[in-house]
């Protein structure tokens, strides 16, 4: 059984932990975007009709 301070720290340590993972993992997708982007100078269909 956990005192209430001893909660307090757990599910503080826990947030802490998993926000920095989350964040660590969405600058790792945003960083990915462009990188795996198939566009590139050439034109969309949509673009050519015009």
């Amino acid at each position: 059984m956990l005192t209430k301070g001893q909660a307090r720290l757990f599910f503080l340590g826990g947030t802490i932990f998993f926000s920095a993972i989350f964040l660590v993992l969405t600058v790792d997708t945003l960083r990915q975007i462009p990188e795996r982007q198939n566009s590139g100078p050439r034109r969309h269909r949509w673009c050519a009709a015009r």
